[in-house]
């Protein structure tokens, strides 16, 4: 007996990386279990299809086809009371045009009699034949349930597009200012405006002063939308007009995130060297550069956030321990450990390295933990140890490591 159910959605696997794969759901299976219906999802104009069960069933054992797991329409099943309240009706009204159709099973997946039931159901219930189809492909889509014929607001609006300004409305959600004091809803972002961006940009984030996107928002401000200046004290002050003609801190932020290059931008602002140190995206894994458990480890070292006191004077604070710890690159395991009052140093370093090479069962019964070799079987050097290069920049590094590799 065949694993294929109604309702399943197959995905077929595509060769070539930057094809959109197909992905259909299953409308019915024959019960002679010989083949069955399916409609693509998402394509506009999808109707249902035949096929060989055990087509599908072949693909699925090769790896040309999957069965996904994950249903793009499972929020249909169960929408927001308040959604459903408000959308009963447009609902329960496609549900009424299609309902006596999508009865007819397997009729209604047959092209030569499909027809003249659409074509009845758009007489009978005085809408076009394509509005009959449409409800039918959501139907299909959704799982052949009541709640597919709910609206699909969520694929509205455009997404990705750039929304044109008018005067008439304001794009985006409504300000704080808006929402609580019932102020103007402010203005658009239109290309003079964004003209005025790009310079501020320019001048006033893009430079090696560094300074902060809220200061650089004040400085365009102050220069760029005063009507005017008065002397306040001795000091001449933009007058600026009120807040809802001008643009806000938040429209200024999205505009910089969506025209500018955010890491030419920090290379400006950082210079080269310290965005290579701080900012560079991490391509590599260590994880990847180990080919067995020992081959490398590493080690680094963390303040912890506690506060040490003396055993002889527990009003007296000693400091914040420093702990190092050495790990298997492979496998993760911790393999060695130390902690120490000194700051991550070479010293610090070697304890902990040390501590990896040393018999673990024998480590931790000096403090009553009893443990075999198999619960902690770390006891020996790696090939090679990635650290940082404070601990281990150093002139004994060299003879350390040599001595490591002629023993």
């Amino acid at each position: 007996m065949s694993n294929l159910s109604v309702g399943m959605i197959v995905e077929w696997i595509s060769e070539q990386e930057d094809s959109t794969p197909l992905v259909e759901r299953i409308l019915w299976v024959n019960p002679t279990a010989s083949d069955l219906v399916s409609i693509q999802l998402d394509e506009p104009l999808a109707l249902p299809v035949w096929k060989r069960l055990a087509d599908i069933e072949e693909a699925l054992s090769n790896g040309s086809a999957i069965i996904r797991v994950a249903d793009p329409y499972t929020h249909r099943l169960h929408p927001p009371e308040s959604f459903l309240l408000k959308h009963r009706q447009r609902r329960d009204a496609a549900w009424k045009v299609i309902e006596d159709v999508v009865s007819r099973v397997p009729d209604i997946y047959d092209e030569t009699i499909r027809g003249g039931l659409v074509a009845d159901a758009a007489n009978q219930h005085s809408v076009h034949k394509m509005t009959v189809y449409k409800y039918l492909r959501r139907f299909w889509w959704g799982g052949m349930v009541k709640n597919a014929l709910l609206p699909s607001y969520e694929r509205s609006g455009g997404p990705g597009k750039e929304k044109s300004a008018n005067s008439a409305s304001k794009r985006g959600r409504p300000t704080k200012a808006t929402v609580l004091r019932d102020a103007p809803p402010g203005i658009n972002v239109d290309d003079s405006i964004r003209r005025i961006f790009s310079v501020a940009f320019r001048l006033y984030v893009d430079t090696n002063k560094a300074p902060t996107l809220k200061r650089a928002y004040s400085l365009m401000l102050s220069n760029y939308f005063n009507v005017g200046f008065e002397v306040k004290g001795g000091v001449r002050v933009p007058i600026l007009p009120p807040a809802h003609q001008l643009p806000t801190l938040e429209q200024f932020r999205y505009w910089y995130k969506k025209q500018q290059d955010i890491e030419a931008s920090f290379t400006k602002r950082e210079g080269a060297r310290r965005f290579a140190l701080k900012r560079r995206p991490v391509l590599g894994s260590s994880t990847k550069m180990a080919f067995g458990p020992g081959s490398i480890y590493q080690i680094d070292a963390t303040i912890a956030d506690v506060y040490l006191v003396s055993s002889l004077n527990r009003s007296q604070i000693i400091g914040r321990p420093v702990v190092y710890v050495v790990i298997d690159a492979l496998s993760r395991m911790i393999t060695g450990l130390y902690v120490g009052l000194e700051g991550p140093s070479w010293l610090g370093a070697m304890m902990a390295l040390a501590n990896a090479a040393s018999d673990k069962k024998a480590f931790c019964s000096k403090y009553g933990i009893s443990i075999s070799d198999e619960d902690w079987p770390c006891k020996n050097l790696p090939m090679e140890i990635l650290a940082d290069r404070g601990e281990l920049l150093s002139r004994h590094a060299d003879e350390w490591l040599f001595v490591g590799l002629s023993g």
